[in-house]
Protein backbone atom coordinates (compact mmCIF):
# COMPACT_ATOMS: atom_id res chain seq x y z
CA UNK A 1 0.00 0.00 0.00
CA UNK A 2 1.25 3.46 -0.90
CA UNK A 3 0.06 6.66 0.81
CA UNK A 4 0.68 10.15 -0.50
CA UNK A 5 -0.57 13.73 -0.56
CA UNK A 6 -2.11 14.25 -4.03
CA UNK A 7 -1.88 17.43 -6.08
CA UNK A 8 -4.87 19.61 -5.20
CA UNK A 9 -5.85 20.24 -8.83
CA UNK A 10 -6.69 16.58 -9.43
CA UNK A 11 -3.71 15.83 -11.64
CA UNK A 12 -1.79 12.53 -11.16
CA UNK A 13 0.98 13.75 -8.84
CA UNK A 14 1.58 13.24 -5.12
CA UNK A 15 4.16 13.60 -2.35
CA UNK A 16 5.04 10.16 -0.96
CA UNK A 17 4.13 9.64 2.72
CA UNK A 18 4.49 5.90 3.36
CA UNK A 19 4.91 2.52 1.66
CA UNK A 20 3.79 -0.86 3.07
CA UNK A 21 4.63 -4.30 1.74
CA UNK A 22 2.03 -7.06 1.55
CA UNK A 23 1.15 -8.09 5.08
CA UNK A 24 1.35 -4.55 6.46
CA UNK A 25 5.14 -4.41 6.74
CA UNK A 26 6.22 -0.71 6.52
CA UNK A 27 9.23 0.29 4.45
CA UNK A 28 11.35 2.98 6.16
CA UNK A 29 11.52 6.39 4.52
CA UNK A 30 14.50 8.46 5.65
CA UNK A 31 13.83 12.19 5.85
CA UNK A 32 16.13 14.58 4.02
CA UNK A 33 16.81 16.44 7.24
CA UNK A 34 17.95 13.23 8.99
CA UNK A 35 20.31 12.48 6.11
CA UNK A 36 21.88 15.94 6.27
CA UNK A 37 22.29 15.87 10.03
CA UNK A 38 23.98 12.47 9.85
CA UNK A 39 26.24 13.65 7.03
CA UNK A 40 27.23 16.76 8.98
CA UNK A 41 28.12 14.70 12.04
CA UNK A 42 30.60 12.67 10.00
CA UNK A 43 32.82 15.70 9.41
CA UNK A 44 32.13 17.79 12.49
CA UNK A 45 35.88 17.91 13.29
CA UNK A 46 36.78 19.41 9.91
CA UNK A 47 38.02 22.97 10.34
CA UNK A 48 39.03 26.01 8.34
CA UNK A 49 40.59 29.43 8.93
CA UNK A 50 38.15 31.34 6.72
CA UNK A 51 34.42 31.77 6.14
CA UNK A 52 34.89 30.28 2.68
CA UNK A 53 33.51 26.82 2.03
CA UNK A 54 30.29 24.82 2.30
CA UNK A 55 28.22 25.05 5.47
CA UNK A 56 25.10 23.33 6.81
CA UNK A 57 23.07 24.28 9.88
CA UNK A 58 23.39 22.25 13.07
CA UNK A 59 19.89 20.71 13.04
CA UNK A 60 20.30 19.44 16.60
CA UNK A 61 20.12 23.05 17.82
CA UNK A 62 17.17 24.15 15.67
CA UNK A 63 13.48 24.15 16.54
CA UNK A 64 11.50 21.90 14.20
CA UNK A 65 8.62 24.13 13.08
CA UNK A 66 5.60 22.36 11.51
CA UNK A 67 5.81 22.97 7.77
CA UNK A 68 9.51 23.78 7.91
CA UNK A 69 10.31 26.98 6.00
CA UNK A 70 6.81 28.48 6.15
CA UNK A 71 6.30 27.21 9.71
CA UNK A 72 9.34 29.19 10.85
CA UNK A 73 7.95 32.47 9.51
CA UNK A 74 4.38 31.76 10.65
CA UNK A 75 5.75 31.32 14.16
CA UNK A 76 8.22 34.21 14.14
CA UNK A 77 6.70 37.09 12.16
CA UNK A 78 4.58 39.73 13.88
CA UNK A 79 2.50 41.30 11.12
CA UNK A 80 1.03 44.71 10.49
CA UNK A 81 -2.64 44.95 9.53
CA UNK A 82 -1.57 45.20 5.88
CA UNK A 83 0.55 42.09 6.28
CA UNK A 84 -2.31 40.12 7.88
CA UNK A 85 -4.73 41.17 5.14
CA UNK A 86 -2.33 40.15 2.37
CA UNK A 87 -1.66 36.82 4.10
CA UNK A 88 -5.39 36.06 4.33
CA UNK A 89 -5.96 36.89 0.66
CA UNK A 90 -3.06 34.82 -0.68
CA UNK A 91 -3.89 31.89 -2.95
CA UNK A 92 -0.94 29.49 -2.98
CA UNK A 93 -2.44 27.59 -5.93
CA UNK A 94 -2.28 30.53 -8.30
CA UNK A 95 0.08 32.54 -10.44
CA UNK A 96 0.73 34.92 -7.52
CA UNK A 97 2.75 32.21 -5.79
CA UNK A 98 6.42 32.91 -6.73
CA UNK A 99 7.19 29.17 -6.50
CA UNK A 100 4.96 28.59 -9.53
CA UNK A 101 7.45 30.52 -11.69
CA UNK A 102 10.63 29.28 -9.92
CA UNK A 103 11.28 32.76 -8.52
CA UNK A 104 14.09 32.64 -5.96
CA UNK A 105 13.15 33.25 -2.35
CA UNK A 106 15.15 36.33 -1.32
CA UNK A 107 17.36 36.52 1.75
CA UNK A 108 17.07 35.50 4.55
CA UNK A 109 15.65 32.39 2.84
CA UNK A 110 19.10 30.86 2.35
CA UNK A 111 19.90 30.95 6.06
CA UNK A 112 16.44 29.80 7.15
CA UNK A 113 16.71 26.83 4.77
CA UNK A 114 20.29 25.96 5.72
CA UNK A 115 19.16 22.97 7.79
CA UNK A 116 18.22 21.28 4.51
CA UNK A 117 20.10 23.13 1.77
CA UNK A 118 23.81 23.93 2.23
CA UNK A 119 25.28 27.41 1.93
CA UNK A 120 28.43 28.16 -0.02
CA UNK A 121 30.66 31.21 0.61
CA UNK A 122 33.35 32.24 -1.85
CA UNK A 123 35.75 35.19 -1.70
CA UNK A 124 36.95 36.97 -4.84
CA UNK A 125 39.55 39.44 -3.60
CA UNK A 126 40.53 40.63 -7.09
CA UNK A 127 36.98 41.88 -7.76
CA UNK A 128 36.37 42.79 -4.10
CA UNK A 129 33.23 40.68 -3.85
CA UNK A 130 31.95 37.76 -1.81
CA UNK A 131 29.51 35.32 -3.40
CA UNK A 132 26.97 33.60 -1.13
CA UNK A 133 25.14 30.63 -2.64
CA UNK A 134 22.28 28.48 -1.45
CA UNK A 135 21.28 25.15 -2.94
CA UNK A 136 17.66 26.30 -2.56
CA UNK A 137 16.51 27.60 -5.96
CA UNK A 138 20.20 27.84 -6.98
CA UNK A 139 20.37 31.22 -5.23
CA UNK A 140 23.51 33.26 -5.84
CA UNK A 141 24.15 36.66 -4.26
CA UNK A 142 26.99 39.07 -4.86
CA UNK A 143 28.17 41.03 -1.83
CA UNK A 144 30.20 44.11 -2.79
CA UNK A 145 33.17 44.66 -0.47
CA UNK A 146 34.65 47.74 -2.17
CA UNK A 147 33.06 50.34 0.10
CA UNK A 148 30.22 51.32 -2.23
CA UNK A 149 26.76 52.15 -0.92
CA UNK A 150 23.37 51.00 -2.12
CA UNK A 151 22.13 52.41 -5.47
CA UNK A 152 20.15 55.60 -5.07
CA UNK A 153 18.46 55.41 -8.48
CA UNK A 154 15.60 53.23 -7.29
CA UNK A 155 16.90 50.11 -9.04
CA UNK A 156 15.49 47.05 -7.24
CA UNK A 157 15.97 43.30 -7.66
CA UNK A 158 14.42 40.14 -6.23
CA UNK A 159 17.58 39.40 -4.24
CA UNK A 160 18.10 43.05 -3.37
CA UNK A 161 21.50 44.75 -3.35
CA UNK A 162 24.12 43.52 -0.87
CA UNK A 163 27.15 45.36 0.48
CA UNK A 164 29.59 43.97 3.02
CA UNK A 165 32.09 45.14 5.61
CA UNK A 166 34.13 43.71 8.47
CA UNK A 167 33.57 44.40 12.16
CA UNK A 168 36.75 42.78 13.46
CA UNK A 169 36.39 39.13 12.40
CA UNK A 170 32.64 39.40 11.73
CA UNK A 171 31.39 39.70 8.15
CA UNK A 172 28.42 42.08 8.03
CA UNK A 173 26.15 41.90 4.96
CA UNK A 174 23.62 44.71 4.48
CA UNK A 175 20.88 44.13 1.86
CA UNK A 176 18.32 46.65 0.61
CA UNK A 177 16.62 47.57 -2.69
CA UNK A 178 14.41 44.48 -2.79
CA UNK A 179 11.84 44.18 -5.55
CA UNK A 180 8.23 43.57 -4.49
CA UNK A 181 7.63 39.87 -3.81
CA UNK A 182 4.16 38.44 -3.23
CA UNK A 183 5.25 35.63 -0.92
CA UNK A 184 8.96 35.53 0.00
CA UNK A 185 8.26 33.60 3.22
CA UNK A 186 5.95 30.99 1.60
CA UNK A 187 3.08 32.27 3.75
CA UNK A 188 1.39 34.92 1.62
CA UNK A 189 3.00 37.82 3.51
CA UNK A 190 4.58 40.11 0.88
CA UNK A 191 7.76 42.15 1.04
CA UNK A 192 8.28 45.61 -0.41
CA UNK A 193 10.63 48.51 -0.94
CA UNK A 194 11.19 49.02 2.80
CA UNK A 195 12.58 45.52 3.37
CA UNK A 196 16.05 45.52 4.95
CA UNK A 197 18.16 42.53 6.04
CA UNK A 198 21.44 42.60 7.97
CA UNK A 199 23.37 39.33 8.30
CA UNK A 200 26.46 38.61 10.41
CA UNK A 201 28.84 35.67 9.98
CA UNK A 202 31.58 34.84 12.52
CA UNK A 203 33.94 31.86 12.45
CA UNK A 204 33.99 30.02 15.78
CA UNK A 205 34.66 26.64 17.36
CA UNK A 206 38.25 26.52 16.16
CA UNK A 207 37.10 26.96 12.58
CA UNK A 208 34.48 24.19 12.70
CA UNK A 209 31.43 26.47 12.85
CA UNK A 210 29.96 29.82 11.92
CA UNK A 211 27.64 31.79 14.16
CA UNK A 212 25.19 33.29 11.65
CA UNK A 213 22.56 35.89 12.51
CA UNK A 214 20.10 38.02 10.61
CA UNK A 215 17.80 40.92 11.40
CA UNK A 216 14.82 41.28 9.06
CA UNK A 217 12.82 44.52 8.85
CA UNK A 218 9.94 45.49 6.58
CA UNK A 219 7.67 47.92 8.46
CA UNK A 220 5.08 47.92 5.68
CA UNK A 221 4.18 44.28 6.41
CA UNK A 222 6.12 43.25 9.56
CA UNK A 223 5.27 45.01 12.83
CA UNK A 224 8.49 44.08 14.69
CA UNK A 225 11.97 43.23 13.36
CA UNK A 226 12.73 39.50 13.30
CA UNK A 227 16.10 38.46 14.73
CA UNK A 228 17.45 34.92 14.40
CA UNK A 229 20.73 33.13 15.22
CA UNK A 230 21.99 29.68 14.26
CA UNK A 231 25.20 27.67 14.02
CA UNK A 232 26.52 26.42 10.69
CA UNK A 233 28.87 23.44 10.56
CA UNK A 234 31.83 23.40 8.17
CA UNK A 235 31.02 20.61 5.72
CA UNK A 236 33.72 20.23 3.04
CA UNK A 237 32.47 16.70 2.27
CA UNK A 238 29.18 18.08 0.92
CA UNK A 239 28.47 19.24 -2.63
CA UNK A 240 26.28 22.10 -3.83
CA UNK A 241 23.87 20.20 -6.07
CA UNK A 242 21.72 21.93 -8.72
CA UNK A 243 18.16 22.70 -7.59
CA UNK A 244 17.02 22.88 -11.21
CA UNK A 245 13.54 24.27 -10.61
CA UNK A 246 11.43 23.59 -13.70
CA UNK A 247 8.65 26.19 -14.29
CA UNK A 248 6.70 23.73 -16.43
CA UNK A 249 6.71 21.18 -13.60
CA UNK A 250 5.80 23.69 -10.87
CA UNK A 251 2.82 24.95 -12.84
CA UNK A 252 1.31 21.46 -12.83
CA UNK A 253 0.18 22.23 -9.28
CA UNK A 254 -1.56 25.49 -10.32
CA UNK A 255 -5.19 24.99 -11.48
CA UNK A 256 -5.70 26.09 -15.07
Amino acid sequence: MVQGNPAQDGRPYAILVSVEKEGGIPLPLTSFGDELQAASALEITASTSTLEGIWIADNSKLTNYPGGFDGFFISQLELTEKGRTAEAQFNALSDENPDSTCTWRPTPAGLVSSGFYPLGIEFNEDEEIIVIRSELFDEERTVYMDGRGHPQNGERANQGHSIGSWEGDILVVDTRNFADNRSPYQTGVPSGAQKHVVERYQLTGGGTRIIATFLLEDPEYIAEPLAHTRELIYSPHMEMLPFNCDPEATRRFVPQ
